[in-house]
This record gives structure tokens, C-alpha cells and sequence, in this order.
């Protein structure tokens, strides 16, 4: 986080670190290092790390980033829930899951009436 501070970039940092600055821009309140995090998140949903990411934007209450997970999740469907990485988020955060599935039906829905 002090890297970023002083210099901006954290192009050398991995995924598992970016999600770590993300949670520490929101709580210590560093908007530039959010709206970085949320830059490269949002510009990095995969079908192996969206789960996650939908996790932590619902952790801290950020809609937009949970927008773009379930969206990607709605277009990747078939691929996103087949993988492990979603039968397990299923057994962990069932309230959530079951929100994204209401999501991709609603969705659905909408487009066919």
C-alpha cells in the first residue's frame, strides 16, 4: 500500500495482492488505490477468479464490481459453473450463490418477456 502511495503502480503485484490492496483501500478510506484495484479487477474477470471477486465486492458493499461479476458469470455460464472453484464458493457462500443464480434467471427472464 505505501508503494502505491508513493509511486502509483503496482504493476508487479499479483491478483492475490491486488484483492488484499482492494480490501485495504476500502477500509482505510484511499480512494485512488480503490479506483485502481477496482480498475484492474474489473478489467481481469476470468471464469477461474470471478467467484472470488463477487465475494469480496459483496464483502464491502461495492455494487458496481458485483455487477461485473454477475454479468460475467450470467455470459460465461456454462463455463463458470462447471469449474471447482464454483462448487465450492456454492458450499461456502450459499446466500450469495443462490442471489447469482436468481440474477442470471432474472435476467434471463427479462430478455424472453
Amino acid at each position: 500500500m505505501l508503494e502505491f502511495m508513493y509511486l502509483e503502480t503496482f504493476e508487479h503485484l499479483g491478483f492475490e495482492e491486488i484483492l488484499k490492496l482492494y480490501s485495504a483501500a476500502v477500509i482505510y478510506g484511499y480512494e485512488n488505490l480503490k479506483k485502481s484495484c477496482f480498475s484492474f479487477l474489473s478489467s481481469n474477470v476470468q471464469s477461474t477468479n470471478v467467484c472470488t471477486i463477487l465475494k469480496l465486492s459483496n464483502y464491502h458493499n461495492d455494487e458496481e464490481l458485483k455487477t461485473i461479476s454477475l454479468d460475467y458469470i450470467r455470459l460465461h455460464a456454462k463455463e463458470v459453473l462447471s469449474l471447482g472453484e464454483w462448487k465450492r464458493f456454492v458450499l461456502e457462500n450459499m446466500l450469495l450463490a443462490s442471489e447469482t443464480i436468481g440474477y442470471i434467471s432474472s435476467v434471463i427472464q427479462k430478455a424472453y418477456s
